[in-house]
């Protein structure tokens, strides 16, 4: 009963047959899954290998364009330097230009060294030309403003030359005119006569011819009229000089003639009427000793000789 109860417990063996059966769909999942695989990896190096080829070419438009901004960054610098360079004697008036110009650059080249976008340098790049324009407008208007002033210099130095022309005719009719003036201002003294006189006891005067019997010497005169001459009071200056050509005097006084103070014998003020006026100055006393010979007189107004005239004593 035993063995019937095992007996009935074991399941019968498939045939071979069947069992080949059993496997194929997994060897058909097992060779999808293989084909999928391949076909994921094959999709992904292909992938893998646009993308490596795009990335190179994004490389190289970045490396152009960088390049390119780069030459025109340069191309402006440029320019600017040679701006700079044939306008350098405005640079005083354009400090504050460059140094803004200045900064600008070195802010571009700052952004190409860090490698920073295109885009960015472009548009910095961008500024700098604009800056570059604005500058040299600028160097434009102190061109025409330098050729104004130019002009108006020229027109003023022109003036100049006139005016000097001018001055210097004005300069020499008035130093003519001043010299006629001064010519017209001498005074002029006439019919300049100097005597020897005593005086008797009734006080009358007598005129003399010896040294010895002379007491005093007279000398008359007409000062002549002087339009340019100023009325009212003049000092009328005499030098009378004996034989040995000394000055007579009792004293040392003197008066300005030529820049010089020169000796005078003595002097007489007038009240001038700007017309012709007849004087007499007289000189000496008792004591004085008087020599023979020849006297001469000289007379001086407003620092000028006006006339002269002699005497012989005996």
């Amino acid at each position: 009963m035993e063995n019937e109860k095992n007996t009935n417990n074991i399941a019968p063996e498939q045939p071979e047959e069947q069992k080949g059966m059993n496997r194929k769909p997994l060897v058909l999942v097992v060779v999808i899954m293989l084909l999928l695989t391949n076909a994921f990896l094959l999709w992904q190096f292909f992938t893998t290998r646009t993308e490596n080829a795009t990335l190179t070419a994004q490389k190289q438009e970045l490396k152009t364009s960088l390049d390119s901004v780069s030459a025109e960054y340069n191309q402006v610098k440029t320019e600017l330097a040679r701006i700079q360079q044939e306008n350098s004697g405005l640079q005083s008036k354009l400090a504050d230009a460059d140094a803004q110009l200045q900064t600008q650059s070195a802010k571009i080249e700052l952004l190409i060294r860090e490698k920073a976008s295109v885009d960015a340098i472009r548009a910095e790049v961008g500024r700098l030309r604009n800056m570059k324009n604005e500058y040299e407008s600028r160097i434009s208007e102190l061109e025409a403003a330098n050729v104004a002033l130019t002009s108006k210099n020229k027109q003023l130095d022109s003036t100049l030359v006139e005016a000097s022309v001018k001055n210097k005719n004005l300069q020499t009719e008035n130093s003519a005119l001043a010299n006629k003036v001064a010519i017209g201002s001498v005074m002029k003294a006439k019919d300049v006569s100097a005597a020897a006189v005593k005086f008797k006891s009734s006080g009358k005067e007598v005129d003399v011819k010896k040294a010895k019997d002379v007491q005093k010497l007279r000398v008359c005169m007409t000062i002549l009229e002087n339009k340019v001459v100023n009325r009212g009071a003049m000092d009328i200056y005499l030098r009378i000089l004996g034989p040995d050509n000394s000055v007579l005097s009792t004293s040392t006084p003197t008066f300005m003639f030529n820049g010089q103070y020169m000796p005078y014998t003595t002097k007489q003020e007038i009240e001038y009427e700007n017309q012709d006026k007849d004087i007499c100055v007289y000189w000496g006393d008792k004591q004085t000793p008087y020599a023979k010979g020849k006297y001469t007189v000289e007379v001086y107004a407003g620092g000028n000789l006006i006339g002269k005239g002699d005497l012989d004593l005996k």
